[in-house]
């Protein structure tokens, strides 16, 4: 996600990465040692945040699906600007600059999930899909992320019926409470597996398109690389009915074996560094 953005930037826009282990805080703290666009934060980097208090009562993952909306509500009022949230499992194949500047004059924006009918019994884990949420330092766009953030502080857990699945059911509601919600109904925001079957993607003279409207960014969800080297690209369920296009994500697959390889380099790399620096004490 951040390699695809990166050159959609603009002066002063910046991406700001939470790292959750030392290993890859270092690895991308190298990385980007000398993108002043990238910021690789930790927790640590937000001692006012309690982040032990959330994590003890619920599941790792869960603790994830925490930290979006905590994360964004922290450096939408440290920083005073408008605040994007995007899911690490998204690519970009165009600006987004057009959508943040509609953006920009809402409180908020969400993307809706755009099931087919054929999944619309899925809506029960939300109308809105937390791929992409922004805000924006207005008080009524400050009130919408602190009640997300404290939502997601009281739980985060995957139980429909009693309306909480993880971080994303609470958008349900943001609609009906808060003016100046911007619903994004543009095909090219968070195109996804569950909406793919919905719409025609293709690619001509080098653009990837959704229909007749250029590709800003897919959602990869469930995309999983497996121990044997190859790749579930997403859940059955949203593939029985239409293929998914095969070369958007031979595209995205290599672009992951080429970070991960890139990673191997650098953890090797390291590795013998530090035996050498070692060995040079004797």
């Amino acid at each position: 996600m951040v390699e695809s953005l990166r050159p959609h930037l603009i002066e002063k826009q910046k991406i700001v990465i939470l790292s959750l282990d030392f290993e890859t805080l270092n690895y991308l703290k190298w990385k980007f040692r000398q993108d002043a666009s990238v910021e690789v934060v930790a927790l640590a980097d937000f001692p006012e945040i309690d982040f032990w208090l959330i994590r003890r009562t619920r599941t790792y993952k869960e603790f994830c699906w925490s930290l979006g909306a905590v994360l964004s509500n922290a450096l939408l009022i440290r920083e005073n600007r408008m605040t994007v949230y995007v899911d690490a499992d998204t690519c970009f194949f165009s600006s987004p600059q057009r959508i943040l500047s509609l953006c920009s004059s809402a409180n908020a924006s969400i993307t809706p999930h755009r099931f087919p009918k054929r999944l619309s019994s899925l809506e029960v884990n939300g109308k809105y899909n937390v791929g992409w949420v922004s805000f924006t330092p207005t008080s009524t766009g400050i009130a919408i992320s602190t009640e997300w953030r404290k939502n997601c502080e009281e739980s985060t857990a995957y139980d429909a019926k009693r309306g909480v699945v993880g971080d994303q059911k609470y958008l349900d509601s943001w609609v009906i409470t808060y003016p100046g919600v911007l619903i994004l109904n543009d095909p090219g925001i968070n195109a996804a597996p569950w909406n793919h079957e919905a719409h025609s993607i293709f690619l001509r003279d080098g653009a990837w398109f959704v229909d007749d409207s250029p590709l800003i960014f897919f959602h990869f969800h469930g995309f999983e690389t497996l121990k044997d080297g190859s790749v579930s690209p997403a859940p059955q369920i949203y593939t029985v009915a239409k293929g998914l296009p095969v070369a958007l994500y031979g595209y995205y697959f290599s672009q992951i074996s080429s970070m991960e390889s890139e990673i191997d380099t650098w953890i090797a790399a390291t590795l013998a560094k530090k035996y050498c620096s070692t060995n040079n004490r004797f």
